[in-house]
């Protein structure tokens, strides 16, 4: 699995053409047309049907996820929350009761939920309170047949995946989006 990082701080790309130019260099498309996004908004390649990604920004990070099955990611700076007392509501209770204990953990019951939401392609379309990354006071490893797995390769931030197979960190390849795309031609 490849996991592309682009820290927005130190980079000479607009972000608002990185999406197009990282997909169309990982799989060798030229035309913009060849990109669409779903009703949802999750971006797809119709004449890849083998090809899936996920991408998710916060602050100074974007990342894109690269598999050959659905996958989702998202990646969530922690911070202060100023409602965090009405956000909570919004949760699952067992998650609810989880972060009155746990409030530092906030950000990675989000990044839980929302990668789980991006592997399935329905964005906040399904209610949150609907389904718990939490049991029994510890995180889940899986919901139903999804596994969920968070990475720890940028500082002050959680990213959180959700796939369908479960993958040892020497599975997965973390690559700079600056260098990829100066490097590959």
């Amino acid at each position: 699995m490849q996991i592309y990082i682009y820290d927005k701080k130190n980079s000479y790309i607009k972000n608002s053409t990185l999406k197009s130019k990282v997909i169309k260099k990982i799989i060798g498309i030229n035309e913009e047309r060849e990109i669409y996004k779903s009703k949802y908004g999750k971006p797809y390649v119709p004449n890849y049907p083998n090809i899936y990604f996920s991408i998710s920004h916060s602050y100074d990070y974007w990342v894109m996820v690269v598999n050959d099955y659905p996958i989702g990611i998202d990646i969530e700076k922690k911070r202060d929350i100023n409602s965090f007392d009405e956000i909570i509501q919004l949760l699952h209770k067992d998650e609810e009761e989880y972060l009155s204990i746990h409030r530092k953990d906030f950000f990675k019951v989000w990044c839980f939920k929302e990668s789980y939401l991006k592997l399935l392609g329905v964005g906040l379309n399904i209610p949150l309170k609907s389904f718990s990354v939490v049991q029994e006071q510890k995180f889940k490893k899986s919901i139903g047949m999804f596994s969920l797995r968070c990475l720890y390769i940028v500082e002050g931030y959680e990213i959180v995946i959700c796939t369908k197979k479960e993958y040892d960190k020497n599975e997965i390849e973390v690559i700079d989006v600056n260098k990829f795309l100066k490097d590959k031609k």
